[in-house]
């Protein structure tokens, strides 16, 4: 992965799930994504991930599209 971030849409589409529910798994608090905001800052971009968090999530998380979908 390139890039020091990705887009909810990029994870959704990634994941092969819709948008709200990359929103719901991150807002659930029990996935490691994290937000990448430079300047702390949600832009109109939305919402953005940190590759890294990204990663993690990929390898060592569990969660399922069904456990948190919209």
């Amino acid at each position: 992965m390139a890039g020091k971030y990705m887009t909810i849409g990029q994870l959704a589409k990634r994941f092969e799930v819709s948008e709200r529910t990359i929103k719901n798994w991150w807002l659930s608090g029990k996935t490691p994504l994290e937000l990448f905001c430079p300047r702390h800052l949600i832009g109109s971009s939305g919402l953005r991930f940190t590759r890294k968090s990204v990663e993690v999530f990929e390898g060592e998380c569990h969660v399922k599209p069904e456990d948190y979908t919209e």
